[in-house]
């Protein structure tokens, strides 16, 4: 989780840095990859959600954790609204 987090950061200052054309299209390739995984992201977020009921979650946490494909659908809207 550690190096996660280190690639986030470092990818986020590398984002920050980058012209408005490569923050579009970097923000359009990962419209894409949400798009074309759907079906591997929203099992995974099954497979976390399971994990975390079983852990004992609190339901309102476990709601907020969980995905589906409208709120996929939302995501890829509101990164298109930063693209515009």
């Amino acid at each position: 989780m550690k190096t996660l987090a280190q690639h986030t950061r470092k990818a986020a200052r590398t984002l920050a840095a980058a012209s408005g054309a490569q923050r579009s299209q970097a923000l359009t390739a990962l419209i894409d990859q949400l798009s074309e995984h759907e079906t591997a992201i929203l099992a995974a977020n099954e497979r976390d959600v399971a994990e975390a009921e079983s852990g004992g979650l609190d339901a309102p946490l476990l709601a907020r954790l969980r995905l589906t494909s409208s709120k996929l659908a939302g995501l890829r809207e509101g990164l298109n609204q930063l693209i515009e």
